[in-house]
């Protein structure tokens, strides 16, 4: 299904950027934005929330994630790399002790106080760090 013109790939990278200065920067809310940027607050909020679950602080990889942000479906719950894929990855791969290693995914998850599907911390584990 293509995206439509409110979709936030149809925004400009410019304009990405300044919805994500007007939240980060001077603070303002979801609604502020959408009332000075006129984009609906659904793009709004998933600009932001995008840069966000990246983890990005240095300017140029934050906007490399603007430049590729992609939002035609959900976003990811999980990024590669992320602290809690880290965090994740690090548990069930503990050479502490065995019973981490045999442990099931959404246990360890529950451990770190990560709450999440099954299917989804299945494909963390799978996607990210080729456990099965």
């Amino acid at each position: 299904m293509p995206l439509g013109p409110g979709s936030a790939t149809h925004i400009p990278l410019l304009k990405r950027a300044v919805v994500l200065a007007l939240n980060w920067h001077a603070g303002l809310s979801f609604d502020e934005i959408v009332i000075k940027v006129h984009i609906n607050a659904q793009t709004v909020r998933r600009i932001v929330n995008w840069v966000k679950a990246a983890d990005k602080h240095d300017f140029e990889d934050v906007l490399s994630c603007l430049e590729d942000i992609h939002i035609g479906g959900r976003l990811a719950r999980f990024l590669e790399g992320s602290a809690e894929s880290v965090a994740l990855g690090e548990l069930s791969r503990s050479q502490k002790d065995e019973e981490h290693r045999q442990m099931p995914f959404i246990d360890i998850a529950k451990e770190l106080n990560i709450y999440a599907a099954w299917s989804t911390l299945e494909k963390v584990f799978h996607n990210h760090h080729g456990l099965f």
